[in-house]
């Protein structure tokens, strides 16, 4: 959600997110003692709630973490209900404080109700164009959830998913098979994991759910994207593992430490990682954005400078952000004028970038998909005068005619050779469809 403006992972922030431009809300979905799965930052509700000050004695040890906390997954859903959310960084005298209190814990289903909301009932009055939000869900430590309490997060969500009615329009995409050839929407559900195990499972689970309930309307497992934390998007243990992985990733999220650098070898560990994505057709969603120069990387001045690099230098497809405007903005940034657009001022202004151009150039505004895009053409390639035009022309002319008459006696040669061979058949290269590639 936008948590740097409201606390996180609120239906408010979510809320408030959508109409900043972003493309997916993001809850990252934790256990409660009744099996219920509700959105929270992390499992211990001390970080991001008053949970302390409602239940002081409800401290609780973590065999897995061998440390104390208060655990989501020790309180049922209604004693959670109770609780408010607050700030996450607010201490930092950044963020506003004032809607610390405000807002509870919302559950998946609360979400997807949002999400139902948005795409059913506002964004059809905001554009004409075939547009949606989707849902990109955090599975929690689900490795340290089944270690606690042996419940799988993952069988969880596929329960949800499967009976929930919101849930259902979500994943059963009729719309995809309507649009026009040059009209995209993003797919309507991805789900992420540091845990490339519980991926799979969820992927292999899907398939056998999706077999055994709707036969006559087969949907393909939503997108994987494997979460990676800077201690190992350069090792070659990782990227080996990819390649296993790859039958069942659509891609990855790394921290952006993996990708923001300033010295040689750090820029050449962000090309490498980038290449070797796109060798394995992943795409890359680095997280996370934040405004606060503490977690602005170091070599940066600011957000807005990282954002750029993040886009502009280094390519990546998306990005998790804190700070949903500004994400949006440099999502839009125009890359291909050297560093000198400008974001728009705003998610809903017209998108035009205020480069100016130089001595001898000229800009020209090309749509391509409903996206402008600015070229810029040299006019020093143009000729200096009529007679210099001419010149190129008759030599060019010359040059052409001699190509064109030396592929004529070839042809002609190669024609002779070739009636003395029988021709069988010709066979033609069709490109596969992926049945998966609306999603990649």
């Amino acid at each position: 959600g936008a948590s740097f403006n409201l606390p996180e992972h609120t239906l408010e922030a979510y809320r408030l997110a959508l109409e900043l431009g972003a493309d997916y809300i993001e809850p990252d979905l934790c256990v409660t003692s009744d099996e219920k799965l509700i959105a929270i930052h992390t499992l211990d509700l001390n970080v991001t709630t008053n949970v302390a000050q409602v239940y002081p004695d409800r401290l609780r040890f973590s065999k897995h973490l061998n440390r104390t906390g208060y655990w989501t997954y020790e309180f049922t859903l209604e004693e959670i209900r109770q609780l408010r959310v607050k700030q996450q960084w607010g201490h930092l005298g950044v963020r506003s404080t004032e809607y610390d209190g405000l807002y509870a814990i919302p559950t998946v289903s609360d979400i997807l109700a949002l999400l139902k909301e948005w795409n059913t009932n506002v964004v059809p009055k905001l554009t004409p164009k075939k547009q949606r939000a989707g849902l990109y869900a955090e599975l929690k430590y689900p490795a340290w959830v089944e270690h606690d309490t042996d419940v799988s997060i993952v069988d969880l969500f596929l329960e949800k998913i499967f009976r929930n009615g919101d849930a259902l329009s979500l994943i059963q995409d009729s719309e995809c098979a309507e649009l026009k050839h040059n009209e995209y929407l993003i797919p309507p559900l991805v789900v992420q994991s540091f845990d490339a195990d519980h991926l799979k499972e969820m992927h292999t689970k899907w398939n056998q759910k999706m077999k055994t309930a709707y036969s006559d309307n087969l949907q393909p497992p939503p997108p994987m994207v494997l979460l990676v934390p800077k201690d190992q998007c350069h090792t070659e243990d990782f990227w080996f593992h990819v390649g296993e992985w790859k039958t069942f990733l659509s891609g990855v999220g790394p921290d952006k430490a993996c990708l923001a650098g300033q010295s040689a070898a750090e820029v050449e560990d962000m090309k490498s990682f980038m290449d070797r994505a796109m060798e394995h057709e992943l795409v890359v969603h680095p997280y996370t954005i934040r405004k606060e120069l503490k977690f602005v990387s170091e070599g940066f001045q600011n957000m807005e400078e990282e954002l750029q690099y993040l886009f502009c230098e280094v390519g990546i497809d998306g990005i998790f952000s804190e700070n949903v405007g500004e994400a949006v903005q440099y999502a839009s940034l125009d890359c291909s004028s050297d560093g000198k657009d400008v974001p728009a001022s705003s998610p809903t202004s017209s998108g035009e970038t205020t480069k100016v151009p130089e001595e001898d150039e000229e800009n020209v505004v090309i749509d391509i998909n409903g996206t402008s895009t600015n070229v810029t053409f040299d006019k020093r390639l143009c000729y200096k005068n009529d007679e210099e035009a001419q010149m190129y022309v008759g030599a060019a002319a010359g040059i052409m005619g001699f190509l064109v008459g030396s592929i004529f006696a070839g042809w002609m040669a190669s024609s002779r050779l070739c009636k003395a061979r029988r021709h069988t058949r010709r066979q033609l290269e069709v490109p596969t469809q992926d049945p998966d590639a609306e999603f990649v």
